[in-house]
């Protein structure tokens, strides 16, 4: 394709690739990303396995979805299991083989354990490949190798790209996540969504919601709770929104743990579709995870015009000004966690600011539109340049 050709839009196939189980923030992030990518006059087909909810997803709406190797485990498999590296090379077969008869133009890994995947099938087939890194990796040589093989890697955060070393690390930009700041906005509480969230609606609603799994380490929110002065204690409700992907033992430890330490100050609600319609309604929004890239569920909260308090993990401080949008802690502070919850809990007024400027600045920094359209105008760059070296 001529970059003459390729300046007019005409329709290219780009193969979005993302073997995960769920519908989290990775897949909700591609959701959103293949709506602007579809009015680029992309053709997007999804490769995933069998059993993939964002395969099932992009299916149900007449997409199409090609199926690689394997299914879901409920079981972790972790990079270095030699069951891992031969399903890398089985799918990377497999989606070299649906390169090959079609007219694929470019790929797109939205996965750690994708990258090896694209990465070696765009290097073997000699057609682009681009990595979306969304969390600093438990594989950092693998994610090197692979950004290094790969014609471009689009880094969630700042912290995220500094993970990439040697080659790859010269090809890799840096695009923060971004976030429908029109349905996520500040709004009225209503008291039946209080009522659902909390036994006394009156008080005081914090709320941890993302996935239940071990990075989240929402046992620390749990504990900071715990551990509030008696003074606000009885006025706040922790409510706990999501499920886990891939760790039903830890969700069950987190609901064992918060009932036993909250009793009816907590609350859990399984993963659901009307986060925009909680939010409104939750006073502060907690975040431990300890290998964000940049959270989805942070932004989605410092949107709605929550108060937030999170560890300072990968990303955090790109999107919190410190005591301005929000409270920063070190990581696994929990006597610090309590500290800001509380003093939150006691100042209406302080959390009513601290909301109102994070709302002020995801609108500004992290609009989905302006964000989605920055990686659009990658993936087209990288097509760019392939198409002026090779003509």
């Amino acid at each position: 394709m001529s970059p003459e050709q390729l300046a007019k839009d005409q329709h290219r196939r780009l193969v979005l690739v993302d073997t995960g189980s769920g519908l989290w923030g990775g897949q909700r992030y591609a959701m959103q990303l293949i709506d602007y990518l579809r009015a680029s006059d992309f053709d997007v087909v999804i490769a995933a396995q069998a059993g993939s909810a964002l395969g099932e997803w992009w299916e149900s709406t007449g997409g199409k979805v090609l199926l690689l190797p394997g299914r879901h485990r409920p079981e972790r498999v972790r990079f270095d299991d030699a069951r891992k590296v031969f399903l890398v090379i089985r799918q990377a077969l497999a989606l070299r083989h649906y390169v090959k008869r079609t007219k694929t133009d470019v790929l797109l890994s939205n996965s750690n354990w994708d990258h090896p995947t694209v990465a070696l099938t765009g290097a073997t087939r000699g057609i682009s490949s681009i990595l979306i890194l969304h969390e600093e990796s438990r594989a950092p040589l693998i994610r090197s190798f692979s950004s290094r093989l790969a014609s471009q890697s689009i880094a969630v955060s700042s912290r995220v790209a500094a993970t990439i070393s040697g080659p790859g690390k010269k090809k890799t930009r840096v695009v923060h996540n971004g976030v429908d700041t029109v349905r996520f906005q500040p709004g009225a509480t209503d008291p039946e969504t209080r009522s659902l969230l909390s036994e006394n609606p009156d008080g005081v609603i914090v709320g941890c919601i993302g996935r239940i799994d071990q990075s989240k380490q929402i046992e620390d929110v749990v504990h900071a709770v715990s551990a509030l002065p008696p003074e606000v204690a009885d006025s706040v409700t922790l409510v706990c929104v999501g499920s886990t992907s891939n760790d039903p033992h830890y969700e069950q430890e987190i609901l064992l743990l918060g009932n036993a330490f909250l009793h009816s100050r907590f609350r859990h609600l399984p993963a659901r579709d009307d986060i925009d319609r909680l939010l409104k309604n939750v006073d502060i929004a907690v975040f431990a995870g300890s290998r964000e890239g940049m959270s989805l569920a942070m932004l989605e909260a410092m949107s709605s015009g929550c108060a937030v308090v999170a560890y300072v993990a990968a990303g955090v401080e790109e999107v919190i000004v410190n005591d301005i949008s929000g409270i920063i802690i070190p990581m696994g502070d929990e006597s610090g966690m309590t500290r800001a919850i509380a003093s939150l809990v006691a100042a209406p007024e302080l959390r009513k600011r601290m909301g109102a400027a994070a709302q002020e600045r995801v609108r500004q920094r992290f609009d989905l539109e302006a964000r989605a359209g920055d990686v659009v105008a990658i993936i087209k760059d990288v097509l760019r340049n392939k198409s002026t070296t090779t003509s």
